[in-house]
């Protein structure tokens, strides 16, 4: 019964912010653009300022078992080969293919995943989930960027792959976090506390843009698809 709370406790705030997302977008208060703007500051701003919190508040002398992100790192490759193998004799044609397997192994981890931790031990004390992010996130762009590079033009250039994992956002704050964390040095509590104030709207934000940005009709459309 504890389970039950517990899943209850992490999904039904997120479920009523995607609601409330929705019903935002039906009466006219906002729309798809306007929160494709709000996308980007999220994607630049608050979710690397989240990652680099919740990282640098991390006490690494208490880690026992770092195993967790090299089993993380085997599932993220097993859903990659079955999306490079499997999905291209179920779905056509190929772009479409890869574009449906990037999908599969794809996950919103850093934002669903973070979300699912914040909710149970709060902002700033999940520093592994986001290591694991800083794992899984450049695995996910390199990954995708081969599938769907490959389902186009057959060839994936490596140096486009560094280029893109070496600009992302949430990359460059996670190692600006362990920077500053195992250098020592300590930000003084009114710099940290308007990081904590920024980090803090990634998770309402992001589900709000999920339910504006929400089309059940294209569910529909694409109900193969979904199905599978």
């Amino acid at each position: 019964m504890d389970s039950f709370w517990i899943a209850a406790r992490v999904i039904v705030p997120m479920a009523l912010t995607v609601g409330i997302g929705m019903l935002l977008r039906v009466f006219h208060i906002t729309d798809k653009p306007t929160m494709k703007q709000v996308d980007n500051l999220i994607f630049k701003i608050f979710m690397p300022a989240l990652s680099f919190y919740n990282i640098y508040n991390t006490d690494f002398t208490q880690l026992r078992n770092v195993g967790y992100i090299f089993y993380g790192a085997c599932g993220i490759l097993l859903l990659f080969l079955l999306s490079m193998t499997v999905v291209p004799k179920m779905v056509h044609p190929r772009p479409t293919a890869s574009s449906f397997g990037q999908a599969l192994f794809r996950s919103n981890y850093l934002l669903f995943g973070t979300a699912a931790a914040q909710s149970i031990y709060g902002v700033g004390n999940i520093g592994l989930v986001s290591l694991l992010g800083a794992v899984a996130i450049p695995m996910f762009n390199a990954l995708a960027a081969i599938l769907l590079e490959t389902g186009r033009h057959g060839t994936a250039s490596p140096k486009k792959l560094l280029l893109a994992i070496a600009r992302n956002p949430t990359v460059i704050a996670t190692v600006l976090g362990l920077a500053v964390n195992f250098s020592g040095l300590e930000i003084p509590g009114l710099v940290l506390g308007v990081v904590k104030d920024i980090a803090g709207l990634t998770t309402p934000l992001s589900f709000l843009s999920i339910g504006v940005s929400l089309s059940l009709g294209a569910v529909a459309k694409w109900r193969y698809l979904a199905s599978i």
